[in-house]
């Protein structure tokens, strides 16, 4: 189906109706393991050495 610039609600709403059990969803990602990533090894000793000291 091709929508216009626009797709109006009755247009979205055939959509839907046709094609809901064909439409996949997944579950969603949790932020912090998205944007996680490696420390290195000399970062992560500096921090450990800056929380000893507070």
């Amino acid at each position: 189906m091709v929508f216009g610039v626009e797709p109006t609600d009755a247009q979205l709403y055939e959509f839907i109706l046709k094609n809901l059990f064909s439409l996949s969803f997944r579950k969603s990602t949790s932020q912090n393991t998205l944007t996680q990533k490696e420390i290195g090894y000399k970062i992560m000793q500096r921090k450990i050495k800056n929380n000893k000291k507070n």
